[in-house]
This record gives structure tokens, sequence and C-alpha cells, in this order.
């Protein structure tokens, strides 16, 4: 018998997904602005420079939208289960 309900995984005041998934959309969008400016950028200097910050700003952004898809999945989850034991009721059965 649990006295205490377990707190919830995501936190908004500490996970803020609509901050990070903005965050995480902008560094994905500019490594790909970086990458097609690589690409058409003549000089090889430049290319190189600009494919690197297109691989960092990529690695960046990435993880974060991933990051925010699993909070989103995990607090879906979470409610289900909340809706779950709310039917169910206290005793279990």
């Amino acid at each position: 018998m649990m006295s205490d309900a377990p707190k919830s995984v995501v936190d908004d005041k500490v996970d803020n997904t609509k901050r990070l998934g903005l965050a995480g959309g902008l560094l994905f969008f500019l490594g790909l602005a970086a990458a097609f400016m690589a690409w058409f950028t003549g000089d090889l200097e430049s290319k190189v420079k600009m494919a690197v910050s297109a691989a960092v700003l990529l690695s960046m952004g990435y993880p974060a939208l991933l990051y925010v898809r699993m909070l989103r999945k995990v607090a879906a989850l979470e409610k289900r289960i909340d809706d779950l034991q709310k039917r169910v009721g206290p005793s279990g059965s």
C-alpha cells in the first residue's frame, strides 16, 4: 500500500516543453540553413567552417527535439495511468 502518490516525471516548472521545442527547432533550422549555405559557398575554407557549424547546430537541435517528444509522450502516459487509477479506484479491484 502506497501512502504517497509518486511525483510526476515531467515537471512544467523545470521542463517547459514549448520553450525547449522552440529552441531545438531553431537550432535545427539554423543547422539546415548553415548546411545549405555551405553547399552554395564557393570558397573551400568558408565551406569547411559552415559545414562544421551546421554539424554543431544540428547535433544540438535534433536531440532537443527528441527530448521534447519523449517528455510529451511520458506526460501523456502519466495522464493515462492516472485516469485508469481513478476508474479502478483506490482498492485496485
